[in-house]
């Protein structure tokens, strides 16, 4: 698979740092900002019942653009606050996970345009952005994209995902 202008980023618990590239928290937002079509959100945790997310700002600003939204997340409270926000005014939709025997969705991406992506250890949650020790990778890959598309599909159909 090929990977063009990927950047690492990180989050700095202690504040002292020192690295070339953007903090998690200003990466992730700059990406949905770029938004032109779609983003996907994937993420265990969500705090969507946040006005103070640090994600809310822009995906505000890019469903007031037109921007069709996907959230994938492990818990249906999570999803069906943050659809049912917007879902009468714009295109979002969401997906919770069926969980048997303690079995987890705990992938954390988000993928925008079907070309470019996050993919790292942080939870898309204040938590995991401003108190934890978390990195991710920013990367233009429409080969990843695609692939993490079949996957949520197979999860889908395989019942594992269900819409809210």
């Amino acid at each position: 698979m090929k990977l063009e202008r990927t950047t690492v980023h990180f989050t700095d618990p202690l504040g002292s740092f020192e690295h070339t590239s953007y903090r998690l928290e200003e990466a992730l937002v700059a990406l949905v900002v770029s938004a032109k079509s779609s983003i996907t959100l994937l993420s265990y945790s969500l705090p969507t019942w946040s006005r103070d997310w640090f994600l809310a700002g822009a995906l505000d600003q890019a469903l007031a653009r037109g921007v069709s939204v996907k959230v994938y997340s492990h818990q249906y409270s999570n999803v069906a606050r943050l659809v049912s926000r917007y879902r009468d005014r714009f295109d979002i939709a969401g997906w919770h996970w069926n969980e048997d025997d303690g079995d987890l969705f705990h992938i954390k991406g988000i993928m925008i345009d079907d070309v470019k992506l996050y993919i790292g250890s942080a939870n898309l949650s204040k938590n995991g952005i401003a108190h934890s020790a978390e990195w991710g990778v920013v990367t233009t890959s429409p080969d990843l994209c695609l692939e993490l598309n079949r996957y949520t599909t197979y999860l889908i159909s395989n019942r594992k995902l269900s819409e809210v």
